[in-house]
């Protein structure tokens, strides 16, 4: 038995540095300013938050992709976070 808990003690010591606590709080607020700008269709506006590289990379197609979703199924409507890691859903309108 004290063998068990050495090693546990022993694992935890090596793992336990490499854990750390990231705080949501940020990335859900430029969730939130991301979504609230393609709510109100401002694409240019939530493509602003993109790094250069990776406009320069994908940029081109995900733009494409975010205006074929608004065109097919609507603009988003709203926003959720979901899961105790907040993750952010898109709630698309219902086309007319």
């Amino acid at each position: 038995m004290a063998f068990v808990v050495l090693v546990l003690g022993v694992l935890g010591f090596k793992f336990f540095p490499k854990i750390h606590y990231v705080d949501p709080k940020p990335a859900l607020a430029v969730g939130d300013d991301y979504f609230s700008d393609l709510r109100r269709g401002q694409i240019d506006d939530a493509f602003q938050m993109y790094t250069d590289g990776f406009l320069h990379k994908v940029g081109e197609e995900w733009r494409r992709v975010i205006t074929q979703v608004d065109a097919q199924g609507g603009s988003i409507a709203d926003f959720k976070v979901i899961g105790s890691l907040g993750k952010l859903i898109a709630v698309g309108s219902l086309p007319d």
